[in-house]
């Protein structure tokens, strides 16, 4: 997690908790409360939960936040690490090889993070992570779900062309609405 980020005082017990009461699980992630700079709560984004639907959503965006994630070393083990040549989305790559190498994937589904955004999100997602993103998708292509896999690569594609203007409001109005992933 970033310095500016707050972890809620229970999410470490509560992870532990899930993971203790489920061994299968390799790598846990969990919902975040978004908030301004000056600690503005905004929204909270909601993760996916379900191994068959995070994996099937993998590729249309990002199924865990990566400062919430909490793993076993045997994931670590079997699979590596971050994978060095992603200067960017290097978490994405990481989850997305997890999943290929049936990894079972989770959330809690519980909130267990604040999460501090700028004023100007898009900046975040220049066109360097967009590429590193796309370099994943094309990677870790999923043949059990092609459909998804493929609608993720295009939907990369087109948000490398928007213009950052038009991102920065696409980001504006999802901090500010209630989210899914």
């Amino acid at each position: 997690m970033d310095g500016d980020d707050i972890c809620l005082p229970d999410r470490l017990e509560r992870q532990v908790a899930y993971l203790e009461s489920h061994p299968d699980v390799g790598i846990l992630g969990g919902d975040i409360q978004i908030i301004t700079e000056d600690s503005e709560r905004l929204t909270v984004r909601h993760y996916r939960c379900g191994r068959r639907e995070i994996e099937r959503t993998s590729f249309i965006r990002n199924p865990l936040a990566q400062p919430t994630v909490m793993m076993r070393r045997s994931v670590l083990d079997a699979i590596g690490v971050y994978d060095a040549s992603f200067k960017k989305a290097e978490d994405y790559e990481f989850w997305l090889r997890a999943l290929k190498r049936s990894v079972v994937v989770e959330n809690l589904g519980k909130v267990v993070l604040l999460y501090r955004v700028p004023k100007v999100e898009a900046r975040k997602r220049d066109l360097p992570n967009w590429k590193f993103g796309l370099k994943a998708k094309f990677r870790h292509f999923s043949w059990r779900h092609p459909f998804m896999s493929a609608a993720g690569i295009g939907l990369s594609i087109a948000l490398m062309i928007t213009p950052a203007r038009l991102l920065d409001l696409l980001y504006r109005r999802d901090y500010r609405t209630p989210i899914l992933f």
